[in-house]
């Protein structure tokens, strides 16, 4: 097939070029690396449009310029064999520049998929993902296996909630709350600095604790993403802050062992001209109840959810492609696919797309829309969803505020409130995912911080709390 050979070829330009400006671009393997199977090239960042070409498993060398001297050539090609490509877009708004931009970008991510996962040297070393390096005879049979030996060993996490609905100190769901129209709340972005938001320091914290692994809100109902996403320039990398927060948690977890878990609101969002709404998906947090239409949204004929179903999908392949290996992908949002068709929203296809570009990933969602989640997370109020005697592994996360997110004069639990919840969990097989909201600044709260070292003198002192069997109340 022509475009095999020619994106085969293709491939170590675009690692190469796409380097020079996108600093979470991956680079090439190293010399002698060997590819363990065939890997599927996909692109469905668009709407609607998917083009997929299977590249059979190919030796890389480190030296590209052969291939970068045909570039001109063999983007005009491809271009010329896949017209589309130009015609479809993340958004209808995209220039015939950016567009291309973007399908160099897509072809890029995907190609991100091949530079570790099972990746053989020629010294024969099998290169693991670093939080799975204590499994390495498990993940050598069986990745997906592995990992969810390694989750039920993991016991303790860190969940982090921190974006722009941290500004202002009034809840994560300010705009819905509000009815702040989506231009107005976009502003928020310039006073978006983190200058005090250390992913170092986080991470630190998680292994000071006995945390195994960290799980960073990656985007929220508002729509804005802590990633240099390349799907929607709402995002930390063009706000204030001018970085991506996604890139430096991965590394950041990498480093120490830690596994990392993207946090996606895939049910709720209401930044997106097609988003879920509640004529189709009845529930209070689907769609915000402006006074008159919202002027970015798409209304009547024009509106497609599938077009958001897309951008969704594309996303979760971005967080997939372009920063190595994770831990997975923890879905939100549960609520709004379990209150209609949840069909629509075409989990198990989104489900075997992050097995296929990272056989060891994880992924969850809440307390299950399929059945076939590899764990389920549900919150104190959903445990009741999970059937007694279930093996599948499990977490409960929970946060030190109700809130999730900072907000100005709220309660904060203490270590007296941790412990029994911890033991809860202990007790019942599920690991303990415990949330902190950082202040505006990126921060974290004197008292919160407190209290979870205070937590993780507890376990190293006495070791993990037993019991109770019953969940303790809220309060």
């Amino acid at each position: 097939m022509k475009n095999r050979n020619l994106l085969a070829s293709l491939a170590g330009w675009l690692v190469a070029s796409v380097a020079t400006d996108a600093q979470t671009a991956v680079a090439p393997p190293k010399d002698g690396a060997v590819l363990l199977s065939p890997f599927t090239v996909t692109s469905e960042a668009d709407q609607g449009y998917a083009a997929r070409e299977t590249l059979a498993g190919t030796r890389f060398k480190s030296e590209l310029k052969d291939v970068s001297a045909q570039v001109s050539v063999m983007t005009k090609e491809f271009l010329e064999d896949n017209p589309r490509a130009l015609q479809h877009a993340p958004f209808p708004s995209m220039t015939y520049s950016t567009r291309r931009h973007f399908i160099r970008t897509s072809a890029a991510a995907a190609l991100g998929s091949i530079a570790w996962p099972g990746r053989v040297l020629a010294s024969g070393e099998t290169v693991l993902p670093p939080h799975l390096k204590a499994f390495k005879g498990a993940y050598l049979k069986n990745p997906r296996q592995a990992s969810l030996d390694w989750f039920r060993d993991a016991k303790f996490g860190l969940f982090i909630h921190y974006g722009l609905f941290s500004l202002d100190g009034i809840h994560p769901f300010e705009q819905l709350r509000l009815k702040i129209p989506v231009a107005e709340y976009e502003k928020k972005a310039a006073r978006f600095t983190a200058e005090k938001f250390d992913v170092g320091a986080l991470c630190d914290l998680a292994v000071e604790v006995g945390m195994k692994y960290v799980t960073l809100v990656a985007k929220h109902c508002d729509g804005f993403c802590l990633w240099d996403t390349k799907l929607s320039p709402f995002n930390s990398v063009r706000s204030a802050a001018r970085r991506d927060f996604v890139a430096e948690m991965v590394k950041a977890c990498n480093e120490r062992g830690l596994g990392f878990f993207a946090f996606y609101e895939f049910g709720f969002e209401w930044h997106h001209p097609h988003g879920p709404r509640k004529k189709d998906f009845p529930h209070p947090l689907t769609e915000v109840a402006y006074p008159s239409p919202e002027p970015t949204y798409a209304h009547g004929a024009d509106y497609d959810l599938n077009r958001y179903i897309d951008y969704a999908h594309a996303q979760v392949e971005e967080l997939l492609t372009r920063y190595g290996p994770i831990a997975g992908i923890w879905l939100d949002g549960v609520a709004a696919p379990l209150s209609g068709d949840r069909s629509r929203f075409r989990c198990q296809e989104l489900y075997d797309k992050i097995h296929r570009l990272q056989p060891h990933a994880l992924v969850s969602f809440k307390h299950g829309v399929t059945g076939t989640e590899d764990f389920y997370a549900p919150e104190r109020f959903q445990l009741q969803h999970l059937k007694p005697g279930a093996t599948k592994p499990a977490e409960l996360c929970e946060s030190l505020n109700p809130a999730w997110g900072w907000v100005k004069g709220e309660k904060h639990m203490d270590a007296d409130w941790v412990m029994p919840r911890l033991g809860f969990t202990r007790h019942h097989g599920m690991n303990y995912l415990l949330n902190i909201g950082p202040m505006p600044d990126g921060s974290v709260l004197p008292a919160d911080l407190a209290t979870v070292k205070e937590v993780g003198r507890r376990i190293r002192e006495n070791g993990w709390p037993k019991g109770p069997d019953k969940l303790p109340d809220s309060e």
